[in-house]
């Protein structure tokens, strides 16, 4: 069965046309924030609202997940234990932007996956992904400036997240000790 795991930089706005994209194609989609222990089923009444929901908010980076699922979410369940009854879904921990940085964000398919029409699904979905965005760079020590080119798939955005490098954003990871400088000039 074919998995999805993509890693990649992307503006906020970016990733919030992407669910809404994943949306209209007919996709469950909810939002899940760890902190307050909030699942929100994504309709035709809030869509419009998620950026709002997620940003102002003051929702914690890494602390909330975008899932997306085929079938009808099962949120009746110990918060905890949520992917144990949920199978088949993918997920998307949307990156944090700042004024200054952008972190990661992540795309990918439940551990537990046994549906084949899902896998296909979602694997098109991710290939979108990797279509949107390109590959390169170079990895940036903080404390010494030095500089190491990366030209393979170890660091993937989008336009936007190349952009706002160029204008000065830095782009992390999770180490704060480096950062990525994005496209290879």
């Amino acid at each position: 069965m074919k998995k999805v795991n993509i890693q990649y930089f992307a503006t906020i706005k970016e990733n919030i046309l992407f669910i809404k994209e994943i949306y209209n194609k007919g996709t469950n989609v909810l939002l899940r924030v760890d902190d307050s222990k909030l699942n929100l089923l994504i309709d035709s009444n809030n869509i419009e609202k998620l950026e709002y929901i997620l940003y102002n908010n003051n929702i914690k980076y890494w602390q909330s997940e975008v899932y997306f699922s085929l079938s009808p979410f099962n949120i009746d369940c110990p918060f905890n234990m949520f992917s144990m009854y949920n199978s088949n879904t993918l997920f998307l921990k949307i990156g944090e932007q700042k004024e200054k940085f952008i972190k990661e964000s992540w795309l990918a398919t439940s551990l537990d996956f046994n549906d084949e029409n899902a896998s296909t699904y979602f694997y098109e979905i991710g290939r979108k992904i990797k279509k949107r965005t390109m590959c390169g760079g170079f990895l940036v020590n903080n404390m010494s400036d030095e500089q190491k080119i990366i030209e393979d798939k170890k660091v993937r955005y989008t336009l936007g997240a190349l952009e706002f490098n160029k204008n000065g954003g830095v782009i992390y990871q999770y180490n704060p000790k480096i950062h990525f400088k994005l496209g290879i000039d």
